[in-house]
């Protein structure tokens, strides 16, 4: 008799299971030098701040405000409190610093509504205004360029795939 059995089921699926942990492990990392992922989540990650901003500074009737420094490659909000602007001390808006291989390229208003900044930031007013922004963000050898568009009314955002010399 011969003794031809191959796997059985079980251990075909302790196997599967050993692969879905190991792949759930590594591509994450794995994700992080694929090129284009660490500009694309940097854009989406700052839109989302944005948004989130704009309706906090709706919804606790406050002003808030998103520094964004192009100098040293990151961004923080503050809020006015007491008569003074005040650095927001959460978890979700530590000081936060654009990944390794990206960087800040301009930060430009049509109407700016306040005053000249000596580091560029986005005001958020209580009424819903936001100041109308573009942020353009590129990987170091600038070859690859994403634009987050801020609308002027509710912090609406718009990532676009830059083109061009123009954004330099």
């Amino acid at each position: 008799m011969k003794n031809d059995r191959g796997f059985t089921l079980i251990e075909l699926l302790v196997v599967l299971a050993v692969l879905v942990i190991v792949g759930a492990i590594v591509l994450p990392e794995i994700g992080g030098l694929l090129p284009g992922t660490q500009l694309k989540t940097s854009a989406r990650r700052l839109a989302i701040n944005v948004r989130y901003l704009a309706n906090q500074s709706i919804l606790k009737a406050v002003p808030f405000r998103l520094y964004i420094d192009t100098k040293k490659n990151t961004y923080w909000a503050s809020s006015w409190r007491n008569g003074e602007w005040v650095e927001v001390a959460s978890r979700l808006f530590k000081r936060k610093h654009l990944p390794r291989g990206t960087s800040f390229i301009k930060v430009e208003q049509s109407a700016p509504l306040t005053e000249e900044k000596e580091i560029p930031y986005i005001a958020f007013l209580p009424s819903g205004e936001v100041e109308e922004t573009l942020v353009v963000i590129a990987n170091d050898d600038r070859t690859r360029k994403l634009t987050l568009l801020v609308s002027a009314y509710g912090g609406k955002t718009e990532i676009r795939e830059s083109s061009g010399e123009d954004d330099s």
